[in-house]
């Protein structure tokens, strides 16, 4: 670091804090205690990248930035996302993607901007060993829940002697596969750093180290899909090395011969030290094969995904509305093919980052999101062929080894959609960007600069719209946290049955988030036992239209039913079968609700169509 100036340093000290505060922290404070806050602090903190990015081109009197092949596919890509609102069925909900989507693509061009001299390599380097060290605390984490670390019921340390709910170890990212993408994105260029300073003991051991701890929390949050990103990542890593000649590459395959021995080592002990019921290793491969509840899911979520798309082919049904669409598309993919029924859920992704991409963006927007990728990938390769600085080239190796561990990861999950793993990708691809400039930088002219001068009144224009603009992404973000809290005290209020007050609570987080389903649904409850029909009726409308659970229509339908609008009653539990088919309930009422209608042939009709749908 003493090699950075004070511009840099300052930029280096927030990008730290954005790679530190982002995957580490969490709050009790809140119901979502792991994905509300993290939201919350990467929109701050880029808020405030950007504010020191206006800051910086007010000093330098003028605007300047180097064109990359990366700037075109990814501003369509924001535009295409754009256009896709005109097909949105809750444009709503799709307006609230934009405010963390477009940091996310800001932090990719303040990255590029702000590493603008010939300092970055250090600059990257500094920020992906402290990277290094947030992912080793977060797999500690990890492994210390393994062996009985739990937040609500104290520590107890021991050899677990069954096999711990997977749902147990997930550090601080709520979830083991969050958990999982994450540290298999950062793993590849832990193995960069120890091959790259296999000759320095000390950096050589600390190197190792991390990567054992991390790989092993990896190996025991049972994530296949972040098995498959380390292996493949690190395939591509010992290919992309093969560019480097000489002495150099000879190191790094003894590397590469002590690293796979290190893995083996790792499997072995967790196989010798734990006992063959709690092995999460073996519990995971017992589970490959195709009849597995997981496979099964996957396909008929992926099958369902699939007819959204044919309907909607060009522009997508809208960002963020996967889950708006998904139950009336499964429901009728389920009336042609009952026995899937088994395998049924309230899908909120389609578990694949691509599938996702062509349902809310369309084919076109799946296009530019790969043409992204592969322009990056040819950016990379373009800096291994070049004439770099053998620190460059190993720092874009272990960058595209990252990149491939997410796109991998994205087969089966959706790593894009979370905030730790959605920055890494947009920081991954502004540095290698970065890197890749960095001959330009020394051949380009001043005139070739793409350059605006700014002028004095400019410049507090400039200042009052960056200020103005950073304060509405940081209340977009602060609104949900807060609505979160609420959301807690109110399920608490529900518990103890506190109607009233529950109903004010719910009202008080409904005004700091409109677009939260759940306080929209507690409301409908509450409403309904204070015997508020009409506002019961209203809420639990707004609920459905934020996220039609099948509950929803199923308690409208029992509402109407009560008030003795039957057709109403009919037409809501006829909803509700069509997207829970395996709901006895719902047939049992429809069925009484016909019989109430004096239509008794429908009545035994539907009554035995629910008795065939028991096996399921």
């Amino acid at each position: 670091m003493q090699n950075l100036d004070s511009n840099n340093k300052t930029a280096l000290y927030l990008f730290y804090a954005l790679i530190i505060i982002v995957p580490l922290f969490f709050t009790w404070l809140t119901y979502e205690s792991f994905y509300i806050p993290k939201r919350f602090a990467f929109q701050v903190i880029v808020a405030l990248i950007f504010l020191y990015a206006v800051i910086l081109t007010i000093r330098r009197g003028q605007f300047s930035f180097k064109g990359n092949p990366l700037v075109l596919p990814v501003l369509l890509l924001a535009f295409w996302s754009l256009l896709s609102l005109f097909n949105s069925v809750n444009i709503q909900v799709s307006l609230q993607y934009y405010s963390l989507f477009l940091p996310q693509i800001g932090l990719f061009f303040l990255t590029v901007y702000l590493l603008a001299d010939e300092k970055k390599a250090a600059f990257i380097e500094n920020v992906l060993n402290v990277l290094i060290i947030v992912s080793t605390i977060s797999a500690i984490i990890g492994i210390m829940q393994f062996f009985g670390l739990n937040y609500e019921h104290g520590i107890k340390w021991k050899i677990p002697s069954r096999l711990p709910d997977k749902t147990d170890i997930y550090s601080t990212y709520g979830n083991p596969n969050f958990m999982s993408a994450f540290l298999a994105a950062v793993f590849p260029f832990v193995l960069i750093n120890l091959w790259h300073n296999f000759n320095d003991v000390k950096k050589r051991l600390l190197n190792a180290v991390s990567a054992l701890i991390i790989l092993f929390c990896i190996l025991i949050s049972r994530t296949k899909a972040a098995w498959l990103g380390v292996i493949i990542s690190t395939i591509l890593l010992s290919i992309f090395t093969a560019n480097i000649k000489g002495k150099a590459f000879i190191k790094y395959l003894k590397a590469s011969g002590i690293i796979f021995l290190a893995v083996i080592a790792v499997i072995t002990g967790i196989s010798l030290i734990l006992p063959a019921e709690s092995n999460p290793i073996l519990a995971e491969l017992s589970s490959l094969n195709l009849s597995h509840l997981t496979f099964k899911g996957r396909e008929l979520m992926w099958q369902t995904t699939l007819n959204i798309i044919k309907d909607h082919p060009l522009i997508g049904v809208g960002v963020n509305t996967y889950r708006l669409n998904y139950q009336n598309y499964q429901g009728e993919f389920l009336t042609r093919y009952p026995e899937y029924i088994t395998y049924l859920g309230s899908a909120e992704s389609p578990h694949n980052q691509y599938l996702e991409t062509a349902t809310e963006q369309g084919i076109i927007g799946l296009l530019l999101f790969l043409w992204i990728n592969i322009t990056f990938y040819k950016s990379g390769l373009n800096t291994l062929r070049s004439n770099y600085q053998l620190k460059e080239k190993m720092l874009a190796i272990g960058i595209m080894g990252g990149v491939a561990a997410i796109l991998i990861h994205g087969l089966v999950e959706f790593p894009l959609n979370l905030v730790p793993n959605a920055m890494l990708y947009w920081l991954y691809l502004g540095f290698i960007m970065a890197i890749q400039n960095k001959q330009e930088v020394r051949s380009r002219k001043p005139e070739d600069k793409i350059s605006i001068p700014i002028s004095h009144r400019l410049s507090y224009f400039i200042i009052i719209i960056s200020f103005a603009i950073s304060l509405f992404f940081i209340w977009s973000s602060l609104r949900p946290v807060v609505a979160s809290k609420i959301h807690k005290d109110t399920w608490y209020l529900m518990q103890v049955q506190s109607w009233e007050r529950a109903v004010i609570s719910s009202k008080n987080g409904i005004k700091w988030h409109p677009l939260n389903d759940e306080l929209h649904l507690f409301l409908g409850v509450a409403n309904y036992h204070l015997k508020n029909y009409p506002e019961s009726l209203k809420e639990y409308s707004e609920a459905y239209k934020l996220f039609p659970d099948y509950m929803i229509p199923y308690n409208m339908g029992l509402l109407y039913k009560k008030m003795g609008n039957l057709p109403l009653a009919e037409e809501y539990f006829k909803k509700t079968i069509f997207i829970r088919p395996n709901l006895l309930q719902g047939y049992e009422q429809l069925s009484q609700v016909y019989k109430e209608m004096g239509k008794i042939d429908e009545s035994i009709d539907i009554f035995n169509k629910g008795e065939r749908y028991r096996k399921f």
